[in-house]
């Protein structure tokens, strides 16, 4: 990347603000990958001596077969604690790249305009409830109105209902 601006979602990002945004939002991104890892340690290491343990507290009950099953699983499970080791440990040598900082910063470009929508959309909500509460309150104001035109209900009554409904 040069001096020049690059272009992401509907923004322009220099070279410096890209690296600034790597900077901040790097961490929050490979902890999915650390994550990740340490799950593939855990399941695989408790799986891959679960397996072992079965096999040797049964070795002498079952024949060869079963016993070879049962290695295979576990040193099936092991590999997989390696790859989570693996991956656990380039999570931390990685370091952000342009195409990653791009992809970090269209994510939260989408994330944040997925956000405003919904915030939008939820004003407009409010606006529609608000508006047909102030459409309830007229037509009884005029409800009333009508009940005072016809002599039913007294000019105070009226007044009373007006404050209440208006407030």
């Amino acid at each position: 990347m040069e001096d020049k601006k690059i272009i992401i979602g509907e923004k322009e990002y220099t070279r410096e603000e890209l690296l600034e945004f790597g900077k901040q939002h790097y961490p929050k991104f490979y902890w999915i990958y650390r994550g990740s890892g340490l799950g593939l340690i855990s399941i695989g290491l408790m799986t891959a001596l679960i397996y072992s343990l079965v096999a040797i507290a049964f070795k002498d009950k079952f024949d060869e077969r079963f016993l070879w099953i049962n290695y295979s699983i576990a040193i099936s499970f092991g590999l997989m604690a390696v790859a989570g080791i693996v991956l656990f440990i380039v999570s931390f040598k990685k370091k952000p790249d342009e195409a990653y900082i791009k992809h970090a910063i269209d994510y939260y470009t989408k994330l944040d305009a997925n956000l405003k929508a919904r915030e939008a959309k939820i004003k407009a909500r409010d606006e529609r409830i608000a508006k047909k509460e102030e459409n309830k309150n007229v037509n009884e104001l005029l409800k009333y109105k009508k009940l005072l035109d016809a002599g039913v209900i007294t000019q105070e009554d009226y007044d009373k209902k007006k404050a209440e409904l208006i407030k």
